[in-house]
């Protein structure tokens, strides 16, 4: 294999971009391959000014704020993405074509981008705890480093004196906390008049841990710079202060060990003595393409790395499991913010993340809890939700504006018999997977009863809820566990706790397809982390000399 590099990688999401500045850094040198769609109409468009402002004084606004009314959001469709953003929409192109799936009870985001998913990312940074990673089969011990290297590279803002500290935030070096806006500001105050009761409770409030820039930040010819708290997260990456992979991936389009291949589809795999050929197509012409390297790193997403494994090694038919948390939020009118006007200066994404638990209960599963206050998504997301008709919802929605807050809901996830991919073929040829996702009539009695605390905990702190929406299985955008970890080698479709794939050599997963559970909180900071994790040991064995042939 003449030419080949020491390690491919697939996808270019969080983990990808994190596993390949990891190998440059452990002198391996590494191709990139990736579909890489990326936003060509509005990154350069959007004035790097407040959203109230652009509202006011910008007549191009219709562009980037609605769009060109061909978007799914804009014919009323509820697919899960649908509600991106015009210049986010980018997320989900070519994904009909290239990544089908046929399912009538799962529904997934997917994501041929430059940065994958991370691309569109609301930026949480939550750490799990020991028993958490215990559970997914994660080493605690030896992703700790890796958690420090990720927020030293990426940056992340948090309180570590906040009351959910330790169980979300487990970083000894963190960026100062953002600003909260007036109606975050407003809930806490009501938390912390009432802690002791919530906390008797189960529950415990503090600002969001987030890979959001509240000071700047410099690597090499990366230069990124506090949040401007203009209110326009969602729809551009001005000052670089959100982090997205993309950032990385730029960073390391220097570095001489380093290509970036976009513009492919990774289709499947083949392993011979001397190393692993990726076959991939090419988008633009449809021709086959074949990148070879010493190892293989699958990065695609829990979703795509099984789709690719499924073709590669299984026969048609194979299952894997699946795991993705359920998801509902709700809305609500905080009653602190009644009539109060709300200061302009704010941040877009998630203010402040509760956390609920038994009480009392040490190691128990979490329940994550993510506020936002609701305005530059524009009234007309929320009000064609609401339960009362459009125009009354929209007059609604203007008098209650600065106390519209939205409350998301993450519950944790385990494995089942009605969750899991399969890869059919179809009469002409083209490989469709399909999927199932069913919790059990325990999980959806125990989701129901975790709702009504949720429910309860929001009375407590004073936000009236409106609404409670439970969106498709698939809304959360949290994936993992197709290709778990188990500790027979011999079982396949399962890969060891190096990350190694069973039954292939040099074969590894760096997204989170290996884990076996699903906490509630966000996956990215934990994916990333152990993507470094993964590749220190991918380094360590490929530098090693190939073993002696037993006389």
């Amino acid at each position: 294999m003449d030419g080949r590099v020491d390690l491919v990688i697939v996808g270019s999401g969080p983990s990808s971009a994190q596993a390949a500045k990891a190998a440059l850094g452990h002198g391996l040198s590494v191709a990139m391959v990736d579909a890489g769609y990326e936003d060509t109409k509005f990154a350069l468009s959007i004035p790097d000014r407040p959203f109230d402002e652009l509202r006011r004084t910008d007549p191009d606004q219709r562009r980037y704020f609605l769009g060109d009314g061909g978007s799914d959001e804009q014919r009323g469709e509820k697919k899960v993405g649908s509600q991106l953003t015009p210049p986010r929409q980018f997320i989900k192109r070519g994904v009909d074509r290239y990544l089908p799936i046929a399912s009538s009870t799962f529904f997934p985001l997917q994501s041929l981008a430059l940065g994958g998913l991370g691309a569109g990312w609301g930026a949480g940074t939550l750490t799990f705890e020991d028993f958490e990673l215990a559970e997914a089969g994660l080493p605690a011990r030896q992703l700790e480093p890796y958690y420090r290297e990720v927020a030293d590279d990426i940056g992340i803002s948090g309180s570590r004196d906040a009351d959910t500290a330790a169980m979300v935030l487990s970083l000894p070096v963190v960026q100062e906390p953002l600003e909260l806006d007036s109606n975050a500001e407003s809930i806490l105050d009501t938390y912390r008049r009432r802690r002791d009761r919530l906390h008797s409770r189960g529950f415990s409030l503090g600002p969001s841990p987030a890979a959001i820039l509240s000071a700047r930040l410099s690597h090499g010819s990366s230069d990124r710079l506090p949040n401007s708290y203009h209110d326009m997260d969602f729809y551009s990456d001005h000052r670089k202060s959100v982090y997205r992979p993309r950032f990385t991936i730029e960073e390391l389009q220097s570095h001489p060990g380093f290509q970036y291949r976009p513009g492919l589809l990774a289709l499947r795999f083949n392993e011979a003595q001397e190393g692993v050929r990726l076959q991939c197509e090419d988008i633009a012409t449809g021709s086959p393409v074949t990148i070879e390297g010493r190892a293989l790193a699958l990065g695609a997403g829990a979703i795509n790395s099984a789709r690719i494994v499924l073709s590669s090694v299984a026969p048609i038919g194979a299952r894997v499991p699946l795991l993705c948390n359920s998801y509902n939020y709700t809305a609500c009118l905080n009653l602190g913010m009644l009539g109060r006007p709300a200061a302009d200066r704010r941040h877009s994404m998630s203010q402040l993340t509760g956390v609920l638990t038994e009480p009392g209960g040490g190691e128990a599963d979490r329940t994550i809890l993510s506020f936002y206050s609701y305005r530059s998504l524009m009234l007309f997301r929320l009000v064609r939700e609401m339960p009362m008709p459009p125009f009354l919802g929209l007059e609604f929605a203007r008098v209650m504006q600065t106390a519209l807050t939205i409350v998301g809901t993450h519950h944790v996830d385990r494995h089942g018999p009605g969750k899991w991919l399969q890869l059919h073929r179809t009469g002409d040829g083209r490989e469709v997977l399909a999927g199932h996702y069913e919790p059990s009539a325990v999980e959806r009695a125990q989701s129901r009863r975790t709702l009504r605390r949720v429910l309860r905990t929001l009375w407590a702190l004073r936000c009236l809820p409106v609404d409670v929406l439970s969106p498709a299985p698939g809304s959360s955008i949290h994936y993992a566990g197709t290709l778990p970890i188990h500790d027979d080698p011999s079982v396949p479709l399962r890969c060891a706790r190096s990350g190694k794939l069973n039954g292939t050599r040099r074969v590894y997963l760096v997204d989170s397809a290996s884990w076996a559970f699903l906490p509630a909180k966000g996956p990215t900071l934990t994916m990333m982390a152990n993507a470094r994790r993964v590749i220190a040991g991918v380094a360590g064995e490929l530098r090693a000399p190939p073993p002696r042939p037993m006389c």
